[in-house]
């Protein structure tokens, strides 16, 4: 994952090649990542250069977002619902009650 000073510098960079200022130098651009990862290793002081969704360039372009619906990762249906919610910040009262179950769980 980009973080967002990174990104706008690519669309400059982009925009200067093709002598283009208009949004990524008139270019189709598809972009593939996770935005409920963690923030790429970074110096940055302020927070909002970390996330690549911060970033001008991304802002001014007219994206279109496709999400990927099927789970690879889990076979665990209700794991997997969990982990959903918890990146959407959608925990019910249930998922909560069983995260707090395993927190001192042996393994």
């Amino acid at each position: 994952m980009l973080n967002a000073d990174m990104l706008d510098n690519i669309e400059r960079i982009v925009q200067a090649v093709r002598y283009d200022h208009s949004s990524w130098g008139g270019m189709q651009v598809i972009f593939c990542g996770d935005f409920f990862q963690l923030p790429p290793v970074s110096r940055a002081i302020d927070p909002a250069s970390l996330f690549a969704f911060f970033a001008d360039a991304r802002k001014e372009a007219e994206l279109h977002f496709c999400y990927l619906e099927t789970q690879w990762r889990q076979s665990d249906t209700e794991f997997g619902e969990l982990l959903n919610a918890l990146r959407g910040g959608e925990l019910t009262d249930e998922m909560l009650a069983l995260l707090e179950s395993r927190q001192d769980a042996d393994l």
